[in-house]
């Protein structure tokens, strides 16, 4: 949770990922790959290490993909329904 209380939902493209919720009949609670004002990681090597070790669990999938991927669209759900983009 926020400091300001709100709680981000990322809905993935990537297919794996779609199969593993699937499997599991519900979302997953995930930490972001980043600490707030930190760049963005776009390929798992530039993942904080300290990230990686409070995790209860990484997976090894796509480890060693370096292809560059745009960060996540961000948007705040606001009083009556107001959409606000955070992140484009």
């Amino acid at each position: 949770m926020a400091p300001d209380g709100t709680v981000g939902l990322r809905v993935t493209k990537d297919e794996f990922c779609h199969k593993v919720v699937r499997r599991l009949g519900h979302g997953l609670v995930s930490t972001s790959a980043n600490k707030a004002g930190e760049p963005t990681p776009a390929v798992f090597s530039e993942v904080d290490a300290a990230i990686l070790r409070g995790a209860d669990h990484v997976v090894n999938w796509r480890q060693d993909d370096e292809t560059r991927a745009a960060p996540s669209r961000v948007v705040r759900l606001g009083e009556g329904g107001r959409l606000e983009v955070v992140r484009e």
